[in-house]
C-alpha cells in the first residue's frame, strides 16, 4: 500500500473517532443543565396572567397546587386555573391548547368562531365477548360500559 493511502486511512479514522466522541462521549450533564433552565409558557384561565416557568418552578407550583396538576395556583389571582399555554405564531396572542377544559385549542383572535370540542361521553360501546354470548345467548352485539379514567 502506498504511503499516501495509509495517511488518508489514518486521517479518516481519526476524524471518525473525534465524531464518535462528540456524539456519544459528551456528558449528559450539560444537556441536563440546559433543560433544567429551559422555560415553558403558562397562563391563568381566571385573570389571563402569563408567565414563563422553569422546570423547578413548575414542580414547586404543582406541589403547592396538589393533585391533579395542572391546573396550578395563579400567583396574581390565587385561583387554581394556571395551564400550559401557547402563543399564536401569527398575532402572538396567548391561548390554551385543546387539552385544557373548555378550550378550542385555537387562537381566539385569529379564530373567533372556534368552539371547544364536545365533552367525551361517560359511556362507550364495546363489542360483546364470545364468553358473554355463550353465557347469555340473547346478549346484544355491543354493550355500554363506563369510560375508563385517563391516566
Amino acid at each position: 500500500m502506498k504511503q499516501g493511502a495509509k495517511i488518508g486511512i489514518a486521517g479518516g479514522c481519526l476524524v471518525a473517532a473525534v465524531g464518535v466522541y462528540f456524539v456519544f462521549g459528551r456528558s449528559n450533564e450539560e444537556v441536563h443543565l440546559v433543560s433544567q433552565e429551559a422555560k415553558t409558557f403558562w397562563m391563568c384561565g381566571g385573570c389571563g396572567e402569563t408567565a414563563d416557568y422553569t422546570i423547578k418552578q413548575v414542580e414547586a407550583l404543582a406541589k403547592e397546587a396538589g393533585p391533579p396538576a395542572p391546573p396550578m395556583i395563579c400567583a396574581k389571582c390565587k385561583e387554581k386555573k394556571v395551564y400550559r399555554a401557547l402563543k399564536c405564531p401569527t398575532c402572538q396572542t396567548p391561548y390554551f391548547g385543546s387539552d385544557v377544559p373548555d378550550s378550542s385549542g385555537q387562537c381566539p383572535k385569529c379564530n373567533p368562531d372556534a368552539k371547544p370540542p364536545p365533552p367525551e361521553p361517560d359511556e362507550i360501546e364495546v363489542p360483546t365477548t364470545d364468553e358473554e354470548k355463550a353465557d347469555q345467548p340473547d346478549a346484544p352485539a355491543v354493550k355500554k360500559i363506563k369510560r375508563p379514567k385517563a391516566a
